[in-house]
């Protein structure tokens, strides 16, 4: 027929404005008039002709046209969600400056705490705080003085006795000293224990014992002394024994 143009067993069998006529079932004709979109241009239209005498576009315009689909399966436009309302979010909220490699290389290097955090926030406030006299609690001996006696005259006046005298102490700023002491009779004796003249700890010895303990820092100091002293009310003299002493060095503790 006279404006179409026909090819046996091609795609399309027929390609023109007009309607084919006598056309078989399953022929393509391309409607080169068709305006699918009603938009006035004719854009064009593939068509198969049917086995119910009619032609039938091989392309869809319509959602309608669809076959199977449901209308759940697929959304037309974003549908909102709990939290997300129409406008939540819009081209100004969304925009944002972006940061340049010198700015984060400047951030980085910021020591100053620029985002304010604090130590509750990190856990750092309930970090423990380690203190010399708790590591040396159990820390190591470094000198084990041997026990000892002295007497403690009625009179009231003071006795001394040296524990440690001049122990080379040159690698320690701190150290930590106790011991037992034992009196013949409870209650009369006053005890005090110094370290390099500063008294660290005093006790009216009970019987059976009391303990005397006490620590001092020594910074620059090259050498120990531990003196125990000691005076009594009692109308006869008395006798002091000192046991278990220990002198514990303190443990170098850098502050984080």
């Amino acid at each position: 027929m006279a404006g179409f143009t026909a090819g046996g067993g091609s795609r399309v069998d027929y390609t023109g404005p007009d309607e084919p006529t006598d056309p078989d079932q399953n022929e393509v004709w391309l409607d080169t008039d068709a305006d699918p979109d009603g938009d006035g241009t004719a854009e064009g239209q593939y068509k198969r002709y049917g086995s119910d005498g009619e032609w039938h576009a091989t392309s869809v315009d319509d959602h309608r046209e669809l076959k199977g689909v449901l209308e759940d399966n697929h959304h037309q436009y974003p549908i909102p969600t709990a939290g997300l309302v129409d406008g939540a979010v819009t081209a100004a909220k969304a925009a944002f400056d972006y940061v340049t490699p010198s700015q984060l290389q400047d951030h980085t290097s910021d020591e100053t705490n620029p985002h304010n955090v604090t130590d509750e926030q990190t856990g750092g406030a309930a970090r423990p705080v380690i203190t010399d006299t708790s590591i040396m609690t159990n820390g190591p001996e470094f000198l084990t003085p041997a026990d000892g006696s002295m007497v403690v005259p009625q009179d009231g006046s003071v006795v001394s006795s040296d524990i440690v005298s001049g122990a080379d102490v040159t690698t320690i700023n701190e150290v930590i000293v106790d011991m037992t002491l034992t009196a013949s009779v409870a209650g009369y004796i006053n005890a005090s224990l110094d370290i390099n003249g500063q008294q660290v700890d005093s006790v009216v010895v009970e019987d059976p014992s009391s303990t005397l303990t006490g620590s001092v820092a020594i910074p620059q100091t090259t050498t120990l002394d531990v003196t125990l002293r000691a005076d009594q009310n009692n109308t006869s003299d008395e006798t002091l024994d000192w046991t278990n002493v220990s002198v514990k060095r303190e443990l170098q503790v850098k502050d984080l």
